[in-house]
């Protein structure tokens, strides 16, 4: 699970389509499937919307035949297939009324008030069985309240979607920041529940602090006496998602540039020669080697860069660099790789918005924007905070209390 982190407004929803464009062109190309959680918030529960969204976008890749075998599993396994119970239902009355009205034999005649009555209670076990269909907000809430085992079946069809794509998987799920703090977290808790279990990507489009608002609400019993400086709300999105990504800034250049293309100006195609050195892994010497290049061939080698460290040998080479810095790190595996993924992601920014970033600060910025996200949220909006130990929002007087910080 990936998230991407703007406020309102930031771009995100224009990002992802860019992101989309990308690995659609991929060799295979990538299923995106955009699941738009806001417009769908009042279907419960809410990773059903999902799951059909993912099957209408796997249909549009697949030929005729697999899309019809793809139907007959999914009519087998999904208890929503409303027309199974339809054509039961219609056999069944069909029958009742053959049995009602024969009069061929004496036979019948003498059963026909038992037979009468066995149609019948069927007849309306499946109307009741009606109920619980997945298609719509009181179906799905049905049949969520009646099986011992209500989940099962949306793995199962999840498994299944996920076993018939040839391709790898995308699941955007855009606008969170729109929805209640109800559905926020129910999809949320799902996805990492229910779905863990194939090789998906998930893509939470959400303001960070909307999603950590969201479970501090929820579980807010859990606040008091907590850490001030990381409340209960943060603790859920660290533990939530592998990799967190805000939104880079635009540089000038790429401002004027797209601006231009607007405005119908002919784009001047970038020399093929700019190419980072092979050996350049660590951030010092893609710096300089972008530092060194002219200006017009600056953003190939920065999306060269970005590229560059997203490789096992990049993250080697931080893994090798944090040695330093371990007395600053938590204690356990996984925030131990999610630091190496976040400094990850701080690199490629500072080198998108063409800035030159020392790596020790990129580490200890890192290190203090997850193990206190509400301190760097602050000192983020008013840079002179840093200056002032003990003064500032609570959160962060909360975090100059610990001497580690």
């Amino acid at each position: 699970m990936v998230h991407l982190h703007g406020p309102w407004g930031s771009g995100k929803s224009s990002l992802v389509r860019f992101l989309e464009d990308t690995l659609t062109a991929q060799d295979p190309p990538w299923l995106v499937v955009e699941f738009n959680a806001w417009r769908n918030a009042r279907v419960k529960p809410p990773w059903w919307n999902m799951l059909t969204e993912f099957k209408r976008a796997l249909d549009r890749r697949l030929p005729w035949w697999r899309r019809r075998w793809l139907d007959l599993r999914w009519a087998w396994v999904s208890p929503s297939v409303e027309n199974v119970y339809m054509v039961a239902g219609g056999l069944l009355a069909l029958a009742a009324a053959a049995f009602a009205g024969s009069t061929i034999t004496g036979v019948i005649e003498k059963w026909q008030g038992t037979l009468g009555g066995i149609i019948t209670a069927t007849g309306v076990a499946i109307s009741f069985l009606r109920v619980p269909m997945l298609g719509g907000r009181r179906a799905a809430e049905s049949f969520d309240a009646l099986r011992t085992d209500s989940f099962r079946p949306f793995i199962t069809l999840f498994d299944m979607l996920v076993t018939e794509c040839p391709c790898p998987v995308l699941i955007v799920l855009d606008d969170l920041d729109r929805c209640d703090a109800g559905t926020v977290t129910d999809l949320l808790e799902g996805i990492q529940t229910l779905f863990r279990g194939q090789p998906v990507v998930f893509l939470a489009v959400a303001d960070r602090y909307w999603i950590t608002t969201s479970f501090a609400q929820r579980f807010s019993l859990f606040e008091d006496g907590g850490d001030k400086a990381r409340p209960v709300g943060d603790l859920f999105l660290d533990k939530m998602f592998q990799v967190s990504v805000t939104i880079p800034a635009l540089p000038v250049a790429v401002k004027r540039a797209y601006l231009g293309r607007l405005l119908g100006a002919a784009e001047t195609d970038l020399p093929e020669e700019a190419r980072l050195p092979e050996t350049a892994v660590r951030h010092e010497e893609i710096q300089a080697a972008i530092a060194a290049a002219p200006e017009e061939q600056r953003p190939a080698l920065r999306a060269q860069a970005v590229a560059r460290l997203s490789t096992a040998a990049a993250d080697k080479v931080v893994e090798h660099r944090l040695l330093r810095w371990v007395s600053y790190i938590e204690p356990n595996p996984r925030g131990m790789k999610r630091l190496v993924n976040a400094i990850g992601m701080t690199q490629a920014r500072s080198l998108l918005e063409g800035r030159m970033v020392d790596f020790d600060a990129i580490v200890l910025w890192t290190i203090l924007e997850l193990r206190w996200p509400r301190a760097a949220a602050a000192i983020t909006a008013d840079p002179g905070l840093i200056d002032a130990e003990g003064q500032g929002p609570e959160t962060l007087q909360a975090a100059w209390r610990d001497p580690l910080f």
